[in-house]
């Protein structure tokens, strides 16, 4: 997932500091094993699921007696946090709020966070506008947590946006297309972006959505009802997302809730015409308010087609997106993770 993309980032970055880094993985297996530098220790715990990973986790604490144990996603900081207490080690407990926090309907893991995330030494938030939920929900103290925006802009973002794409509707050089990238998901809410795209359709415009789910049999049954077939392809996941955005005419977010969008951020960076939902989460924080992309409001189809129409006609300009997106670079993150390494 992409949560899951950003971690190879900052292990990476820490090998450079002469840091011993072992990367704890449920399995090893994935798209981003291949991102991971061969001096970062993989431990795989072998576990089919999360919960099944918690006392190998607490082996591994007991054994190697890591400074640091950094976590992501919330049913991994739980494990995270409920192994250290298990292991009675002394490792700092740093966990990682991916996405703007919302209770979940499981009253035992609703439990489970309400008592256990104010037991993490630290909590880093990838938004401000997820820092506030995790005050307003769980009543965490504002000194606990730190804002640390994920680090996704890298060189080889802008060396990747330049190869070459195999695709039909990059073929004619008339048609404007139109990108999404997500998992085919409820929360990212494809369906309004399919039917905004519907109202502003000419016969030079295309439609693609990167990305695999559960939700494609869904999409692509709407897709068939508007009559987009030949208009709209969904290729699912794709390699090199960045060649895409940087020859797209307008890339769209049409999320419900955001933690930090890395994809806007990798946009940002491809010099992408960026229009996104003004979800919880993140986009308007990264866009500035609107400066460096147009902010519509969530489920409004109507408003959202209006955002691309008139994106189409009047693009922002690609150096200063590409500017906005290196405020999100590995470095940057990298010095405030230190930080509060060393608190």
């Amino acid at each position: 997932g992409r949560a899951e993309s950003v971690s190879p980032n900052p292990a990476n970055e820490l090998m450079k500091l002469h840091t011993r880094v072992d990367m704890d993985l449920a399995q090893k297996e994935g798209h981003f094993l291949r991102d991971i530098s061969s001096k970062v220790n993989i431990i795989d715990l072998k576990s089919s699921r999360i919960l099944k990973s918690l006392f190998p986790l607490v082996s591994y604490l007991q054994r190697e007696k890591p400074e640091i144990l950094l976590s992501s996603l919330n049913h991994v900081n739980i494990i995270s946090i409920v192994s250290k207490i298990i292991s009675r080690t002394s490792s700092k407990i740093i966990i990682k709020q991916d996405s703007y926090y919302e209770l979940s309907s499981n009253r035992i893991i609703m439990f489970l966070e309400k008592t256990l995330f104010k037991k993490a030494d630290h909590i880093i938030a990838v938004s401000r506008d997820v820092k506030k939920s995790l005050m307003e929900i769980l009543a965490i103290p504002d000194e606990k947590i730190k804002v640390i925006y994920n680090p996704i802009f890298n060189q080889d973002i802008l060396k990747k946006s330049k190869e070459k794409i195999n695709h039909s509707f990059f073929n004619n050089k008339k048609n404007k297309v139109i990108l999404g990238v997500g998992r085919l998901s409820e929360v990212k809410d494809f369906s309004t972006l399919i039917k905004a795209f519907n109202m502003i359709k000419t016969d030079a415009m295309r439609l693609i959505i990167l990305g695999e789910g559960q939700y494609r049999s869904e999409l692509e049954n709407l897709i068939r009802e508007l009559g987009l077939k030949e208009y709209v392809s969904m290729p699912g996941f794709v390699d090199n997302p960045y060649a895409y955005m940087a020859k797209t005419d307008a890339f769209v977010i049409s999320s419900l809730r955001e933690g930090l969008p890395n994809v806007l951020i990798e946009a940002l960076a491809c010099g992408a015409n960026i229009i996104s939902t003004d979800c919880p989460g993140g986009p308007s924080e990264i866009l500035d308010g609107g400066k460096y992309g147009r902010l519509v409001p969530v489920g409004d189809v109507g408003k959202l087609a209006e955002a691309i129409s008139a994106s189409l006609d009047s693009p922002i300009d690609k150096g200063a997106l590409l500017n906005r997106a290196k405020i999100f670079s590995i470095e940057n993150a990298l010095e405030e993770y230190i930080k509060i390494f060393n608190e």
